[in-house]
């Protein structure tokens, strides 16, 4: 059995995950590039330790990341494929 914080993490992660999948089959103006953006945006939110951000805040800001290198990976490894 999960504990709260592994559940919202599984959660999130899924959830972003899906979301960056629609996002790219349905926008084709969407490009890693942007991607890429997003995650440094990311990277700086995390870094900007919030006094009294908490660990829910945390967590759900470590699996965006995770869902968001997973998919850059995933992707950048397609596109070299197909060049």
């Amino acid at each position: 059995m999960m504990n709260y914080s592994e559940e919202k993490y599984t959660n999130t992660f899924e959830s972003i995950y899906a979301d960056l999948q629609n996002q790219r089959e349905k926008d084709p103006r969407y490009t890693i590039y942007d991607l890429e953006n997003l995650l440094e945006s990311l990277y700086a939110n995390e870094g900007n330790n919030w006094t009294g951000r908490g660990e829910n805040k945390d967590v759900t800001t470590a699996a965006t990341i995770s869902a968001c290198e997973t998919f850059l990976t995933e992707w950048r490894s397609e596109s070299s494929k197909n060049v």
